[in-house]
């Protein structure tokens, strides 16, 4: 079925309230056990958990943090309906395309697409992840860097504007971005359309 067993439902509950509490505790899933901060040391699972909660746009970051932090796995966290994570972070949530059970076939892309660019994944619990972006609200759960993560450690700079540039617009923020650089600055981007 879509929904886990009918017997994980108290474990939902004692779950919601740790979440909703930011309280610590074990919680059972359909048998299995998960101690709280149970972060595997399998990088390939880890990988597999933080792209697949990079899918779900109907979870805000510091959700997925809680969820990452109460030990859930792709494994696990793929049995949950979308009426679970619903009724698991105690809010209602939609989305017309969650279909938990098409996750394994979009992972493997990701993972193709990954080690073609060489693209490296900073979780927010990483040596590497930027500490000031840990103090904003609603911090990431990982970042998608490609090319020399060491930057992340100098003046970071996000440039921001339209999605919809004018050929004259693009021109000052490339020159501006340039310049930038040459003072030592890190340019950032979130890879949005336009000036990002």
């Amino acid at each position: 079925t879509n929904s886990i067993l009918r017997r994980d439902i108290n474990s939902l509950v004692k779950l919601k309230d740790n979440i909703l509490k930011n309280e610590p505790g074990n919680v059972v899933i359909s048998g299995e056990l998960i101690d709280e901060v149970s972060i595997t040391k399998d990088k390939k699972k880890i990988k597999e958990l933080l792209l697949f909660l990079s899918h779900l746009d109907f979870i805000k970051a510091n959700e997925k943090i809680a969820l990452v932090e109460k030990g859930f796995t792709f494994e696990t966290l793929s049995k949950l309906s979308l009426n679970d994570f619903s009724y698991v972070l105690g809010r209602p949530l939609t989305s017309s395309d969650f279909c938990a059970h098409t996750f394994a076939r979009k992972l493997e892309k990701d993972f193709s697409v990954l080690q073609a660019y060489d693209i490296h994944i900073i979780s927010f619990w990483d040596e590497d992840y930027p500490p000031l972006l840990k103090e904003i609200y609603d911090s990431p759960l990982c970042l998608f860097v490609r090319g020399d993560i060491g930057c992340l450690k100098r003046n970071t700079l996000g440039i921001v504007g339209t999605r919809y540039p004018s050929f004259d617009s693009m021109k000052q923020t490339f020159a501006f971005a340039k310049e930038s650089v040459e003072n030592g600055f890190c340019i950032v981007s979130g890879l949005a359309n336009g000036i990002d």
